[in-house]
């Protein structure tokens, strides 16, 4: 295999990385002080491109088969989506060979234990300490093998938290996204160019159940879409084939298309072509 050529950069420069092996060209600004963090991402980025090509995901074949990270009870519109899009949704949480499965949904839920990102309770509701630790052992085992994991409402909190990230136990404008016997839809505003943007425009509305959110990010996470009160409603991993919404898409598609809301079987379709 060809090696990436790398090189350190200053601030404000750019450096090109041509993987030959993939014939991409993936260009990234580099931050003004250069870490290791950052240098085993390259690499990381560099295995990703290849990898994506010995597997068949550069020319978008669909994952055939998804783990669902959850209890078995709660993920029945996740399973059921799935098997809309022609994919196999599998619930477990005892997951001891994920070979068996190429890509990873994390489900969402209720709140988070504090401890797993260095806080008291303050404004945290029910957690289950067992579930977020199985889940992000799950996550882990899934971020070390570079397969795709797509993160909803509670799984977009737990890949920044897994990632370094911070939370914030309650939000402010809480009223405005929490699930008052129904989901609530308010609009957002996705980054420019990035997948969101591409999937939906930059302006569009989602649903909404939830009362915590993510605070700053973790490393390598970027975030992408943000509700008009400023709560953050997207993110992706700038390296690993990672994303997370803060929505739910798997309830705004097929028999729970919303008028009053954008399509989540968009975002579905894309996590499984894993372009």
């Amino acid at each position: 295999m060809t090696r990436c050529p790398y090189k350190r950069s200053g601030f404000g420069k750019w450096i090109q990385v041509f993987s030959l092996c993939t014939y991409t060209k993936v260009i990234v600004q580099l931050r003004e002080h250069r870490d290791e963090s950052l240098e085993v991402n390259f690499r990381t980025f560099y295995r990703w491109q290849y990898r994506k090509q010995s597997l068949g995901y550069a020319e978008g074949i669909n994952l055939r088969k998804v783990l669902i990270a959850g209890e078995a009870d709660k993920t029945v519109n996740y399973e059921s989506a799935m098997k809309k899009l022609g994919v196999l949704g599998e619930t477990s949480l005892h997951v001891p060979d994920i070979s068996f499965y190429d890509g990873l949904i994390l489900p969402g839920g209720g709140d988070i234990d504090p401890k797993l990102f260095g806080q008291l309770p303050c404004g945290t509701g029910f957690f289950d300490p067992v579930l977020d630790r199985l889940q992000l052992a799950i996550l882990k085992a899934f971020v070390i093998s570079h397969k795709p994991v797509l993160g909803i409402c509670k799984g977009m909190q737990l890949i920044n938290i897994y990632f370094g990230g911070d939370m914030l136990q309650h939000l402010k404008t809480s009223k405005n996204h929490a699930y008052v016997q129904k989901d609530q839809v308010h609009m957002s505003v996705a980054k420019k160019r990035s997948y969101l943007d591409r999937l939906y425009g930059e302006r569009f509305a989602v649903n909404s159940a939830h009362h915590q959110g993510v605070d700053s990010p973790g490393k390598g996470i970027e975030y992408v879409q943000f509700a008009e009160d400023g709560v953050t409603e997207g993110l992706r991993h700038r390296f690993l084939p990672i994303w997370g919404v803060q929505w739910h898409p798997e309830r705004m598609c097929f028999a729970q298309c919303r008028e009053d809301a954008v399509d989540g079987s968009l975002l579905l379709s894309f996590f499984l072509k894993t372009n």
